[in-house]
């Protein structure tokens, strides 16, 4: 395997790639999976301009907290007090607001074992950080393997205060394809999280109509212009499915002619995101307008999510690539 460093405009980045058809390229901005490389082909969409990447409103990639997705307004009370978080779409709060973690710089270490590499971020979310109560202790770890095509992403934390805690990682998946027309999508859950089209709020936890249901294989695209999924804010899909189970099985496939990424996790669901309006900064595509696939295997927003003092937050994503 061979591990190389990087600095870029003031980043660090870290490439590893393994001794079968794999490259993973890290950064230390919001411990990202900054691109992912498969037979030498782009498989995930990302920024054009390390510029770009530092933006707040960029989440290509990112480990997104203290909250991932949306809550409602921007305060909330826990143990008789009142915490007002940072507003950042009107009211309400995208992805920890303003202030988020994937605004933040980890601490990056790199680890060798015979059959693996493993990339360690960590940073310490002070209290108050956002506007979250308690210091917050995070890490999150990758594993690059030798001869197999997979990532192990491993989140933990703790808190010295109860508060709001949630992470996923905000990765759009391309496969190599220009745009979403030909990706095929498969996620094993009969739930979704219906959600106010103007405001992509939570409404009711509802079971599947012909357009979620993605039990089995379906072209993204064949859906994607329903009436259901038009509204205010929103011109696709940008909703949550809760999974079936949380065994050990595939929950996510996604695939397009050559390749194929399955989702391995223990988290509660999957948002997925189609890139329903053209992004205000260059991609490393010419196509921006529904070019990828955003699939954030986490938590439900439908409740704000508590992390109580010293519990341990703990959560796994693998993402496993294959040749068809």
């Amino acid at each position: 395997m061979k591990v190389s460093t990087y600095v870029k405009e003031g980043l660090n980045f870290i490439e590893v790639s393994n001794d079968s058809l794999l490259k993973v390229v890290f950064s230390d901005l919001g411990a990202s999976i900054f691109n992912i490389y498969f037979c030498d082909e782009l498989m995930t969409r990302n920024v054009k301009n390390v510029k770009d990447f530092k933006r707040p409103n960029c989440y290509y990639g990112k480990t997104v907290g203290r909250t991932s997705n949306r809550l409602k307004g921007y305060r909330f009370e826990i143990n008789n007090e009142i915490y007002n978080l940072e507003p950042n779409e009107g009211k309400n709060v995208l992805h920890g607001g303003t202030n988020g973690l994937s605004t933040k710089r980890f601490k990056a270490s790199v680890n060798s074992y015979p059959e693996y590499i493993e990339v360690l971020f960590t940073y310490v979310s002070p209290h108050l950080e956002a506007g979250y109560p308690g210091n917050v202790d995070i890490s999150v770890k990758y594993k690059i393997y030798n001869y197999i095509n997979k990532i192990d992403v491993s989140y933990e934390a703790k808190s010295d205060l109860d508060t709001l805690f949630s992470l996923t990682n905000h990765s759009y998946f391309s496969l190599g394809e220009e745009d979403i027309s030909q990706l095929e999508l498969c996620i094993k859950g009969h739930k979704y999280l219906n959600v106010d089209k103007g405001s992509l709020l939570p409404l009711d936890i509802e079971e599947v109509n012909d357009v979620m249901d993605f039990n089995d294989y379906k072209k993204i695209s064949k859906d994607i212009d329903s009436d259901s999924l038009k509204g205010n804010m929103m011109n696709g899909f940008d909703s949550f499915w809760y999974f079936d189970n949380k065994d050990e099985d595939i929950k996510v496939s996604l695939k397009s002619e050559k390749y194929q990424l399955d989702i391995k996790t223990d988290f509660e669901g999957t948002q997925l995101y189609t890139t329903n309006y053209e992004p205000e900064f260059d991609l490393n595509n010419v196509c921006k307008y529904r070019d990828s696939a955003a699939i954030e295997p986490s938590d439900s927003f439908y409740k704000f999510p508590v992390l109580f003092k010293d519990q341990i937050y703990q959560r796994k994503i693998t993402y496993i690539f294959n040749k068809k």
